[in-house]
């Protein structure tokens, strides 16, 4: 569960990976075409970058965190509870 939208999901990718570990990234740690991928963005969107992910995680997490733990179960059945799973989910984003 990284975004609750499309939108969402595009401005996360202009992250460039620096959400996933926090990490602050100098242009030149960037990968190939991400310039070229804001601008893009920019163009045909009008987004951009967002200074924090964690609200985005946050919507995601509340709007998708129970339905995906749901199907998630029926196909992994090693959780003991919904709540394990949840908590899971939401530790990985520091939302619980």
């Amino acid at each position: 569960m990284e975004a609750s939208d499309l939108r969402d999901l595009f401005r996360l990718l202009a992250l460039d990976g620096a959400h996933l570990n926090g990490a602050d990234l100098d242009e030149e740690d960037h990968t190939d075409g991400h310039g070229e991928y804001l601008a893009w963005l920019d163009e045909h969107f009008g987004l951009t970058p967002p200074r924090d992910a964690a609200p985005i995680h946050e919507a995601a997490f509340t709007r998708y965190g129970r339905p995906f733990a749901e199907w998630w179960l029926r196909l992994e059945p090693g959780y003991s509870s919904m709540e394990d799973m949840l908590k899971e989910v939401g530790d990985r984003w520091l939302l619980l």
